[in-house]
């Protein structure tokens, strides 16, 4: 089960105890079963009086189907992520391009002038996947405005994919001095990589990554990162499901600020 499932569960379970001590009834059973980590769904939907829908499960994001529309639906619904056709449902994800923006103003503070970025596989971006199109043009106009040199390379996260991208872009810009890692499978990859080209993190390059808290912590020294926040998503999906619950409201589409954390490992080029 992903990190904001897990938050939404938790959110759940602490809505409905509340609502419980003030004498109110919420049928949380079904969706518990549901989510149970055993069950084979539990990473496609959750369910309550309404549901909280993650719209790209890790596994299958490219082929995920279409939400439904929202006059489909027997109840409410509130989608995790932001896809290009969200069927008239509410939605609340990261602001995709404004980490995009956020990666590249860091880098471009600290001086740095060539920056790599690792992403998620091309073919996310030509089947036009929300989140990674919305983070490649932040990427593409924030370093338009700041003047930085970007060079952007898809990669599947695995350890030979990584490998390759982070070698295409060392060919086409020799003097990349950062990296920006969006694609956590490939974020340990992508150190071990630049350790066998003898540059040190963040002694001869400074690495970046958008991803969330825990990724960034558990690696072998922790890494920078704009967070995707996990907590945060989860429970505002269940604050806008809640919403819509008591009270019939337009569909809304609600994108969390981005956030860096400096862990050490950018400095000044």
């Amino acid at each position: 089960m992903s990190e904001s499932l897990r938050r939404v569960k938790s959110r759940v379970t602490s809505t409905a105890s509340s609502s419980n001590a003030h004498g109110t009834r919420t049928d949380v059973e079904p969706w518990r079963r549901e989510c149970d980590e055993s069950s084979p769904n539990a990473s496609h939907r959750l369910k309550t009086a309404g549901s909280a829908v993650p719209s790209k499960p890790p596994m299958s994001w490219l082929q995920y189907p279409k939400p439904e529309n929202a006059s489909d639906r027997p109840r409410p619904a509130v989608l995790v992520g932001l896809p290009a056709s969200p069927g008239g449902l509410p939605c609340v994800d990261l602001d995709f391009e404004g980490a995009g923006r956020a990666a590249i103003e860091h880098l471009a503070e600290l001086g740095h002038t060539t920056v790599g970025v690792v992403a998620h596989a091309d073919e996310f971006r030509e089947q036009g996947t929300s989140f990674a199109v919305r983070f490649a043009r932040g990427i593409h106009d924030a370093g338009n405005a700041t003047g930085l040199d970007v060079t952007l390379v898809g990669s599947d996260g695995s350890g030979g994919g990584t490998h390759a991208a982070v070698d295409a872009i060392l060919a086409a810009a020799p003097g990349t001095s950062a990296f920006i890692v969006h694609n956590e499978p490939a974020l340990p990859h992508v150190r071990a990589h630049l350790a066998a080209h003898g540059r040190t993190v963040p002694g001869d390059v400074s690495v970046l990554a958008v991803c969330p808290a825990d990724v960034a912590e558990r690696q072998s020294t922790p890494v920078t990162a704009v967070e995707i926040p996990a907590e945060h998503l989860g429970a505002a999906a269940v604050d806008m499901l809640v919403d819509r619950i008591a009270e019939t409201r337009p569909a809304e589409i609600r994108l969390v600020a981005p956030t860096l954390v400096d862990r050490g490992s950018t400095r000044r080029h």
